[in-house]
């Protein structure tokens, strides 16, 4: 029994040995085993936004009425546009009144600069003093600085009146009228927003614990409820630098609502039927750097 115990002893010790000298690479080292490590996928959500310069808020540089609206929301408008006009009695009644200040104005420079060429030509020929040459003038020099004047008053007052008809800064959709007929527009406050729904991206809210993680260009995935079974490829391209409170409510109730986060835009890189506002659940791969 002795002898066979040492042979199966000899023999494991020869397998040992063959495997040993199996795993041994050219130099002589013995290669650890690599274990594949797992790509973390940090998950968010994120709702739809308009990039920069495509949504604006359209206001009035006056106070007045709104008289009417001459676009309903959702309604497609072009860029420069009117959409809305305030009331104009008292601006039309102002520039009436500029205007019959400026021919009043241009009247009496007329009779100012005749009277000068005639003081001139009497002061030429002797007949009228030095002193009564330069009343002339000074009279003429005083008229002509009326009527520019006037003349500024009426540029001014048609720019108010101009200011009646408010018009889209941009062209897009009108997303939400602020003000009704019958209200006031006011400096401080705009009538609506326009929005080109041509140019959106993604707002994304990430945990800040997964900050350290996130680079630029990292590829995105991109779903929402509304569209089930469909995933949308997008791509990071903006970071925030600093962290703030979470505005999106999750759907997993799992989530830490008083962990802080950090916003990430995405941009999409290909067309979807995603609308503006709506909210989405992001996939980030970040990239193993």
């Amino acid at each position: 029994m002795k002898w066979k115990s040492a042979a199966i002893a000899g023999t494991a010790i020869i397998i040992f040995l063959a495997i040993y000298l199996f795993m041994r690479n050219d130099n002589g080292s013995t290669p650890a085993v690599q274990m594949p490590e797992a790509r973390r996928i940090i998950t968010a959500e994120g709702k739809l936004e308009a990039r920069p310069g495509a949504e604006m808020n359209v206001g009035t540089a006056m106070t007045a009425r709104i008289e009417r609206f001459l676009v309903n929301e959702g309604d497609h408008v072009d860029k420069g546009q009117v959409i809305a006009v305030l009331a104009a009695e008292e601006m039309t009644a102002r520039l009436q009144q500029s205007e019959a200040v400026l021919q009043r104005a241009q009247s009496e420079q007329q009779q100012a600069e005749m009277e000068f060429n005639r003081a001139v030509q009497l002061h030429k020929d002797k007949f009228l003093s030095q002193a009564a040459l330069d009343n002339a003038e000074s009279t003429n020099k005083i008229a002509a600085a009326k009527v520019s004047e006037a003349k500024a008053d009426v540029r001014y007052v048609g720019s108010l009146l101009d200011k009646t008809r408010v018009v889209s800064p941009i062209s897009g959709t009108l997303i939400e009228r602020y003000l009704n007929v019958g209200e006031v527009a006011m400096p401080e406050k705009p009538l609506a927003a326009i929005a080109d729904t041509s140019r959106l991206r993604v707002n994304a809210e990430v945990d800040e614990t997964d900050a350290g993680r996130l680079h630029l260009d990292d590829p995105v995935e991109i779903s929402a409820y509304a569209y089930p079974g469909k995933v949308y490829k997008g791509r990071v391209e903006e970071i925030a630098h600093y962290v703030g409170k979470r505005e999106i409510k999750p759907n997993n109730p799992a989530v830490n609502l008083g962990l802080k986060i950090i916003q990430v835009k995405i941009a999409l890189l290909e067309g979807t039927p995603l609308k503006l506002g709506m909210t989405v659940d992001v996939r980030i791969m970040p990239a193993e750097k």
